[in-house]
């Protein structure tokens, strides 16, 4: 039988002790969402279950969206075909970077996330008889962060993000090429108070498995197994399918080939 299932939530009056590791809480806006999920029948040869959910905040202060598809087709009963696709929406306003001292005072370095994630598993399990079996498993996987607006903590307490947070001006923010660091002038003067690290990310990684077994005597079995391999850290240029096709799909994997054999002596 095909169901669904949803729900919401909601979280006011929100005083995070945890966002600035270590540091003060920090007042948070509302957070409100929802999440479902949604079946087809399962006994059926294919199948379908959609799910996901989705948190946001008053005053455009984050939104979160991860939804993702499964499918399921079994066509014979030693036959399974199985894909899950899962993509990732971050959009965070109040997001923590680093802490750093200047003079004997903290600095908690904030900024705006704008992170996208996507996620494929495929599978494939296939009993030829009761000796013999395939097995095949895949997933690529990408994650990239764009992280701008940066600022640091000036009131934790105060609920308006322009009193809560002190963003950094054009003239107070540098970008080094060079060292790939923010640079920062809190006065004005032409000189670098402090710097930190550009935290923008696109991590890609891809593995797969192709597993055949034999039982060639009861208790007795040979694994042969072929796996691919990619990891991949770059730079988050022209969207996130771009970054995929540049982090993986054109990435040569590293391969590796393993045979395994035990044998029942009694």
């Amino acid at each position: 039988n095909s169901n669904a299932t949803i729900g919401f939530f909601q979280q006011p009056h929100i005083y995070s002790k945890s966002l600035l590791q270590g540091g003060p809480r920090v007042y948070l806006p509302d957070q409100y969402g929802a999440w479902w999920a949604f079946d087809t029948d399962q006994r059926k040869t294919f199948s379908l279950r959609q799910s996901g959910w989705f948190k946001t905040g008053n005053k455009d202060a984050y939104f979160l969206l991860e939804t993702g598809l499964q499918a399921t087709y079994q066509p014979l009963n030693q036959l399974r075909f199985y894909i899950y696709p899962k993509y990732l929406m971050i959009r965070h306003r109040i997001q923590f970077n680093e802490n750093i001292s200047y003079n004997g005072t903290p600095y908690y370095i904030m900024s705006r996330l704008d992170q996208d994630r996507f996620s494929l598993i495929v599978r494939v399990n296939y009993t030829i008889n009761p000796n013999l079996s395939i097995q095949y498993y895949a997933e690529p996987y990408i994650s990239t962060g764009i992280y701008n607006d940066f600022g640091h903590i000036a009131n934790p307490l105060a609920k308006s993000q322009d009193e809560q947070i002190s963003f950094y001006t054009g003239s107070q923010l540098t970008y080094n090429e060079v060292s790939n660091n923010y640079e920062v002038d809190l006065n004005k003067n032409g000189t670098t108070n402090y710097e930190f690290g550009n935290p923008d990310f696109s991590f890609a990684q891809f593995r797969s498995n192709l597993v055949i077994r034999y039982e060639y005597k009861p208790g007795s079995e040979i694994f042969v197994v072929w796996s691919q391999g990619i990891t991949d850290h770059g730079v988050p240029t022209g969207g996130l399918y771009h970054n995929f096709d540049s982090q993986i799909l054109s990435k040569q994997p590293e391969f590796t080939f393993l045979i395994k054999a035990t044998y029942r002596l009694f």
